[in-house]
């Protein structure tokens, strides 16, 4: 098992779509440990065949950041248009300082 599935994260789990319309079906969720939902994920979502999954490999990610990029990626897939959103719920953004914010949206450009 790769030592990453134990860091804090956001994770994407990517299958094909029901629809036509779309490439893609998939569900975005976070975690401070994602193995554990990752394992019953699988056990309750079939539709997926590929996990991303987005962690820090020097500091660990607290959970307010982790929070904060899985609200983002769920609004940069919505406004994508392009994959069927499989995620129950779109939270909102958590309140982070200017420059915790930074660093997050740093994170997801790289």
């Amino acid at each position: 098992m790769r030592a990453e599935l134990r860091k804090p994260g956001v994770y994407v789990l990517v299958g094909p779509a029901d629809e036509a319309s779309y490439e893609a079906r998939i569900y975005v969720g976070e975690g401070e440990d994602p193995r554990g939902r990752i394992d019953s994920h699988h056990a309750s979502k079939d539709f997926w065949n590929r996990l991303v999954l987005f962690t820090s490999f020097g500091q660990a990610l607290n959970k307010a950041m982790i929070r904060y990029q899985e609200a983002r990626l769920l609004q940069l897939a919505a406004s994508a248009g392009r994959a069927e959103l499989d995620s129950g719920n779109a939270p909102g953004l958590p309140p982070l300082s200017e420059p915790d914010t930074a660093d997050a949206e740093s994170f997801l450009a790289d």
